[in-house]
């Protein structure tokens, strides 16, 4: 949720999890809408940097520079015991330019944020079909190195 309140500069929806439902003749019995929650009023340039900046940590993420669609995200780690990895994340939202999707990944002990930044950018290519189901899950994954040096 606070991902599209980022990216749409403020307005803040209750979460749905349906957006119609139909019967079993595709007829549309009924839609359903998300309601605004609240509003974050801040002035404009601070919106403008928070976008700017989630833009800048994907443009310096070489394995989206072959993205047709233009993202913007946040990496992150979480430590949870020094006994195990951490956990992988990435929140972003795309088309840079006109959001349409906001996308919140965690990987439960995946390492590296770039892990979770890569499943994302994945899941944008299916979203807006720039990529098949059968190229993207290939029961294969980089490894930790390669993840590291794609960033550089």
């Amino acid at each position: 949720r606070y991902v599209t309140t980022i990216a749409n500069s403020g307005t803040c929806y209750n979460l749905t999890l349906l957006d119609k439902t139909t019967d079993s003749q595709g007829n549309l019995l009924k839609e359903y809408h998300a309601e605004v929650r609240n509003q974050i009023d801040l002035p404009q340039e601070y919106w403008d940097a928070f976008h700017l900046g989630m833009r800048q940590v994907v443009e310096n993420k070489k394995y989206f520079n072959d993205l047709a669609v233009n993202a913007a995200g946040k990496t992150g780690t979480a430590e949870q015991t020094a006994s195990r990895p951490n956990h992988a994340l990435f929140i972003c939202y795309a088309p840079y330019e006109n959001p349409e999707i906001a996308i919140a990944t965690r990987i439960p002990f995946g390492y590296s944020s770039d892990y979770a930044a890569q499943f994302t950018r994945d899941i944008i290519k299916y979203y807006y079909g720039l990529a098949e189901e059968d190229d993207l899950i290939t029961g294969t994954a980089d490894t930790l190195d390669n993840a590291v040096s794609n960033e550089m």
